[in-house]
């Protein structure tokens, strides 16, 4: 295979200080077999506390342009000050509890508001040149909500667009009753404190309901929207879906989806439609990657039928589409392939599949092309060259320190920068001549497709929710010296669009099984050609794009296709009336007039192949904070524009089935979410619940270098001849942590999708991966805000609580001693029984737990992994460097109760106690 030749002596490298912290790792990049490789080495530095602070990438390292991230840490690690070449500067400020109070950057700043339980009442923002404005407002029950079990939660929530209140929630704080107001303005407004002065500024209308039920586990079994028209989601006894339905209101229930049938992997195989159309899945029995994706009425010919073809790494190589016959058009003979070809980095770098021949209604008039897309070391798209019916090539302009870019016009100066990108790196013109306008939490404002010197100009407005969430779009045009404007407003699992000529119409949007159904009702008489609630059914590919739009009978509505990043290549309409009113496609993502890509917190445009703005999630994806997807398409997705997954393990998670899709509702601001949060996401559930989010996790994330490494399943080959290009190569067992050496050898395993880069440990899922790594990488995101003491993971944290509280649930029958851990009570059963499960293989001495035998293996093998920051003496275990850090720190936190003597160590003490009083305490 030509990938196999591609890839053949280009192995990943790392290379690790004597600290044992990686500083480098090295790809070698080849796009042609028989091409000479080029080394590209990404850098890290580190504080002497052992802390990254800066990081490079092989561009702007090789051309000494600075580094690409910088960090300034407090005392307690928390991140305080991130400067970003490609997001500029943020500054944030921490309180004494680790919640966060302010934050500025280089256009904005923003103040957070808490009361006297750290629940934040209110948030401030101020963008340069501008006025101070509080533009959200929270407010909690109290002792008279309790039949309502609303004592301590959030009631009512004061947010840039809307104000909703949360009337009701279950025993679990889940929400049953909803109730969504919109302003009247759409301008930026500042919220008084008077509840009857924020009342005012709200639409006299109702309020718009939405209501949940749910089932014994805690799922949604039922979801209301403002409309009356009601979901039903059904599960097998292992709470996988097995069927939706909808009733309409004033109407029967209609199956959305039945019969989803599972593997024993809990991999989807096979669904039914409520039009009949069965839709099947197979996947590869070694590691589970999707072979093919078939969609057809019963004892008909199939409406889908890809076939996909993977190289060994999982970049798919060929999709190939066997419902659609082999055609001739314009002296070509047109099969219904797609091939992909990658370089070493396994970014895209040539495609071919099939285009419309100009603007052609016409399955049949499609023709072959050829994309071919080249890239810096940056991971920056430099050209793209199509061919096709219409040949052209695109080439891009970058900055120099920065990854920064914009479309380059033969016969146009060289770009200024300052003037195409504000501070924080957001795109200022989506076109020539198109503005686009920014809020203080760098989402998208405003685009002005048109713009007039005498008149208004042509624009399309966005307002956001307190979450971040999209909540209302509006589109005003000049027409016929009237101006024209189009409202779309975002409920959960319900869209009320308003026309300029007055009509209206709901859209109810379902992600049932593997596809998406959609019902569109209009309030009065339907357009012509249109039926009145008529469900449009969504055929999608790996990626979740819409193929092909079914009506209730299984015909085809509409089909299209797109080239690898997003573009359209053809679309054609079976009924044009019904196909007009279609809004989402590529990746299953709503398309705005202006051509963008609505993926959540990030807008796509295809034509640039990039994003508008840095990633708000930080570095997750790469040092590049514009790159779609790693220049990989076709094998990863962007589920809402801050961080690529691949497409199965995408797929996997959507089983966990969101009946509310893209939402946001109460049930993302008080039960959802917990831990991360991106820079503009107000989280109020970090302070209503556990208290226990790193407030470092507000900030830009970190991405570790194990993580950069793996992120696309690289690693080294130890079998493979080492490239005689890099400088100053020497043996990976010369290096320090030679752990490293069988880790790489799990790279290409099957079943091993993520391997760790430090030691053999290989994982299938990310998640785990990303769990795995926080081992190697000391980061501890949850807290303890009665101890400051960190963890890696939630449950553990959870289980830490318990020795504050003092709950201790687990008891032994023998002796009646109360333990707050079951693994405790099982290791203190084993002093009962004798029982030492763990064996060293050196002596073969027994040992009750696993820990006391890691400790004691260490008088075998010499390691001694604890180092003391001061003087860097090593120690086997962590207790002891606990105990001569005190001879640094000179902290004795053990006193005596008869004499207030302190210690150092409690056996100090304890001798002490024996010695002067005759007793221990």
């Amino acid at each position: 295979m030509n990938s196999l030749r591609i890839d053949n002596g280009t192995p990943d490298l790392a290379v690790f200080d004597p600290r044992g912290l990686a500083v480098c790792a090295v790809a070698y990049y080849r796009s042609v077999a028989g091409q000479p490789v080029q080394p590209q080495i990404t850098r890290r530095v580190f504080d002497p506390l052992g802390r990254e602070v800066e990081r490079f990438d092989p561009r702007l390292w090789a051309e000494q342009r600075g580094p690409n991230r910088t960090s300034v840490r407090a005392l307690s690690s928390t991140e305080l000050l991130n400067v970003s070449v490609d997001s500029g500067w943020t500054l944030l400020l921490f309180g004494p509890a680790g919640q966060r109070l302010q934050r500025w950057n280089s256009r904005s700043s923003q103040q957070r508001d808490y009361d006297v339980q750290l629940r934040p009442v209110a948030v401030t923002e101020q963008l340069e040149d501008e006025t101070p404005r509080v533009v959200e407002r929270f407010q909690y029950g109290g002792p008279g909500g309790s039949t309502r079990n609303q004592c301590g939660k959030l009631i009512r929530h004061d947010d840039p667009s809307t104000t909703r209140h949360m009337l009701d929630y279950d025993l679990r704080g889940q929400p049953l009753l909803e109730s969504s107001h919109f302003l009247t303005s759409l301008d930026p407004l500042h919220w008084p404190l008077e509840i009857d002065a924020r009342n005012a500024l709200l639409e006299p209308a109702p309020g718009l309901d939405s209501r949940w039920t749910y089932d014994a586990l805690g799922e949604v079994a039922t979801q209301t929207d403002a409309m009356l028209n009601r979901r039903r989601f059904s599960r097998t006894c292992a709470g996988q879906l097995r069927a939706v339905s909808l009733q309409r209101q004033g109407a029967g229930e209609v199956t959305l989806v039945s019969d989803l049938g599972y593997s024993a992997g809990g991999l989807v195989e096979q669904e039914t439609a409520g039009n009949g159309v069965i839709t099947r899945a197979e996947f590869s029995p070694d590691d589970a990657r999707l072979l093919r994706l078939s969609a057809g009425l019963p004892n008909q010919p199939l409406l889908q039928n890809l076939l996909y073809t993977y190289d060994p790494v999982g970049n798919p190589l060929q999709i190939d589409d066997q419902a659609k016959a082999t055609t001739h058009f314009k002296n070509q003979r047109i099969d219904p392939v797609s091939t992909y070809i990658y370089d070493s980095l396994y970014r895209l770098t040539r495609a071919t599949g099939r285009e419309v021949y100009r603007a052609a209604n016409d399955p049949n008039a499609l023709v072959n092309y050829r994309e071919e897309y080249d890239y810096d070391a940056s991971g920056n798209l430099l050209e793209l060259r199509h061919l096709g019916a219409q040949p052209f090539t695109r080439r891009w302009a970058v900055d120099a320190a920065s990854n920064r870019r914009v479309i380059a016009y033969d016969g146009d100066p060289a770009p200024d920068f300052p003037r195409e990108f504000d501070g924080n790196g957001n795109q200022l013109h989506l076109l020539r001549g198109q503005a686009m306008g920014w809020d203080a939490r760098n989402q998208l404002s405003q685009v002005s497709p048109v713009t007039r010197e005498d008149g208004p100009d042509d624009c399309e407005l966005y307002r956001y929710g307190g979450g971040g969430k999209r909540l209302r779009k509006v589109r005003c045009a000049l027409a016929s010296h009237r101006s024209l404007i189009a409202d779309v407003r975002y409920l959960p699992g319900l869209e009320i669009h308003r026309a300029a000529n007055g009509a209206e119409r709901h859209v109810l949007e379902i992600e049932a099984g593997r596809n998406t159904v959609r019902l569109r009702h209009w309030v009065g008489t339907p357009p012509t050609g249109v039926d009145n609630n008529h469900l449009s059914y969504s055929v999608s590919d790996h990626l979740r794009s819409s193929q092909l739009e079914l009506d209730e009978e299984g015909a085809v509505i509409s089909e299209e296709g797109y080239l690898p990043f997003g573009g359209r290549a053809w679309w054609v309409a079976h009924h044009a009336a019904k196909a007009s009113y279609k809004t989402t496609g590529y990746s299953g993502k709503e398309c705005d007039v202006t051509g963008l890509s609505y993926y959540g917190y990030r807008y796509y445009a295809p034509w640039q192949h990039g994003w508008l703005n840095p990633d708000p999630a930080g570095e997750v994806d790469g040092l590049n904070r514009y790159c779609f997807v790693g220049n990989s398409p076709m094998r990863y997705a962007d589920a809402d524009g801050r961080m690529m997954d691949d497409t199965l393990d995408q797929f996997i998670s959507n089983l966990k089935y969101n009946p509310g899709g893209d939402d946001q509702t109460v049930m993302e601001l008080v039960v959802g979410l917990s831990g991360h949060v991106s820079e503009n996401v107000i989280d109020p559930t970090a302070f209503l619940q556990t208290l226990t989010s790193n407030p470092a996790d507000d900030g830009p994330r970190v991405r570790s270098l194990a993580e950069e490494l793996s992120r696309s399943g690289q690693a080294a080959s130890q079998t493979q001849a080492l490239p005689a290009q890099f400088p100053g190569y020497v043996s990976a067992s010369a290096l320090p942590g030679t752990a490293y050496e069988t880790g790489a050898e799990q790279a290409h395993d099957g079943n091993i999708r993520f391997s760790c880069q430090h030691c053999p440990k290989g994982f299938k899922r990310k998640h785990n991966f990303d769990m795995h790594m926080r081992t190697h990488t000391g980061e501890k995101p949850f807290n303890c805000l009665v101890c400051k003491k960190s963890f890696a993971l939630k449950r553990h944290l959870t289980r830490h609580m318990l020795s504050h509280t003092g709950e201790k649930p687990y008891h032994c029958e023998t002796c009646g001693k109360d333990f707050a851990r079951n693994d405790a009570l099982t290791s203190h059963r084993r002093t009962h029984n004798g029982e030492k499960p763990y064996v060293c293989k050196f002596c073969h001495q027994g040992f009750a737990t696993n820990g006391a035998l890691t400790s004691h293996r260490r008088t075998h093998t010499g390691e001694k992994p604890y180092v003391c920051e001061f003087c860097h003496q090593g120690f086997a275990e962590s207790t002891t460097l606990t105990r001569h850090r005190r001879t640094h720190t000179l902290e004795k936190p053990y006193d005596c109760s008869s004499c207030y003597m302190c210690f150092a160590d409690s056996n100090s003490r304890n001798n002490h106690q024996r010695r002067k009083h005759g007793a221990l305490e």
